[in-house]
């Protein structure tokens, strides 16, 4: 599997997660809708006049133990 795939699975599980807290989350794609100027954010969460934005990444790890 490519570093792409994974990542963007890693990206699909780390909004599964951001769903359980019960708040509206944002995808990239409705984010750039909504906002066009911004980029590269992920996720966004936005609740009680508080905005989160996340960036995944996912890097492979250079050891071979983990």
């Amino acid at each position: 599997m490519s570093a792409q795939t994974i990542g963007i699975l890693f990206e699909e599980k780390v909004h599964k997660q951001l769903l359980k807290t019960g708040q509206h989350i944002y995808r990239e794609a409705d984010i750039r809708k909504e906002y066009p100027n911004i980029t590269a954010i992920d996720h966004m969460i936005i609740f009680d006049n508080v905005c989160i934005c996340i960036q995944d990444k996912y890097q492979q790890s250079k050891n071979t133990n983990d």
